[in-house]
């Protein structure tokens, strides 16, 4: 894989009050244990969010193959075909 799939950047914005408390939490406390269980959690959050996202891409990917595999006509009698 040539790009990352995995983000943190939309973990952190939906939780900024946090990531910047426990930034704070680090130079005033030192409180790292802390800030490396929000990293993790926020790892594990992405990564299960990341992992039903490539569920849907593939599910659908497959529903592509199939619909390709149909000719114009029945694609034409297909309930669907006017949402096309």
């Amino acid at each position: 894989m040539e790009t990352p799939i995995l983000f943190l950047s939309n973990y952190i914005l939906r939780t900024r009050t946090n990531y910047y408390t426990g930034l704070r939490n680090i130079t005033e406390q030192g409180a790292w244990i802390d800030w490396i269980l929000y990293i993790l959690e926020g790892i594990e959050t992405t990564a299960a969010e990341t992992q039903e996202r490539v569920k849907r891409i593939v599910a659908f990917a497959g529903i592509l193959v199939v619909f390709q595999g149909f000719s114009k006509v029945e694609c034409s009698k297909s309930p669907v075909s006017g949402m096309l």
